[in-house]
């Protein structure tokens, strides 16, 4: 995987918002804020007999207390759907290797996952947000950040491009069976900041499903429970480097209300 610095930002980042107010719980590492997001359709629990298959739409979004870069380097950001199902191995994959030769035109057609946009906060270097358009593939990872082959991992691939034609690649890895984490990035050089600092991700998945041995098969399908009628998402970021220990790790939450019986749809007034 090519290792682009200005790149890695673009997928995974949150725009910089002084008073953003949007749903979910927000989070507070010395004055940096992360707001999580998510909304699943249709809101309504599996069963064993009936596995109901979901889309997604995704938002993670950072700021801070002075309206300034983040001074905190990112190493990791994990993403826990609680009780969700993904299904990667039943769908399409394309090989990031091919993508970062080729391009989304490398990826089977039905490996496409859906599409979205990021923003990169590179000041002072450029003193307007970067807007990169983001499309999603089913894949798998089978290479490292310097091009070199690795036993190949199921991963959702989040391929984006600025409008100057900077790309980005990243990968995200499964982590058991409702989790998806970011590769390691490594730390800046000692009192240096990233060339860009993650601000802000929005990505959009329709329901996609397949037929295996004649069921219905989704890549995201909906927990059994719905407990307290309401389902849990979360999102940890861990730190390059951090000065206090105690905020090494930062957490925002989410919940959706959730529908045991039948699902009538969405009201209309």
């Amino acid at each position: 995987m090519k290792k682009l610095v200005a790149v890695a930002a673009l997928a995974l980042g949150v725009l910089v918002v002084a008073g953003v107010a949007v749903a979910g719980e927000p989070s507070n590492t010395a004055g940096d804020h992360v707001i999580l997001q998510v909304t699943v359709s249709p809101p309504v629990k599996s069963t064993a007999a009936k596995p109901v298959p979901v889309g997604l739409v995704f938002d993670s979004r950072e700021y801070t207390d002075d309206g300034q870069r983040t001074t905190h380097p990112t190493k990791t950001n994990a993403f826990r759907f609680n009780g969700f199902r993904f299904h990667p191995n039943a769908f399409a994959k394309c090989l990031e290797s091919k993508l970062e030769k080729t391009g989304p035109s490398a990826c089977p057609k039905a490996s496409r996952l859906g599409k979205g946009y990021a923003i990169a906060d590179a000041r002072p270097t450029l003193a307007e947000p970067v807007l990169a358009q983001a499309q999603v593939f089913n894949g798998t990872l089978d290479v490292d950040t310097s091009g070199k082959p690795i036993k190949p991992a199921p991963a959702v691939l989040v391929y984006a491009q600025t409008a100057s034609g900077i790309k980005a690649y990243v990968p995200l890895l499964f982590k058991g069976s409702d989790g998806l984490i970011t590769a390691e990035r490594a730390a800046p050089p000692a009192g240096q900041q990233p060339l860009f600092t993650l601000t802000a991700v929005h990505l959009s998945l329709p329901v996609k499903t397949t037929t295996v041995k004649r069921r219905t098969v989704g890549f995201m399908e909906a927990p059994r429970t719905c407990p307290h009628g309401a389902w849990r998402f979360s999102e940890v970021d861990t730190f390059t480097e951090i000065t206090i220990p105690a905020l090494d790790v930062r957490t925002s939450r989410d919940t959706q209300a959730c529908w045991i019986g039948k699902w009538e749809g969405p009201t209309t007034e």
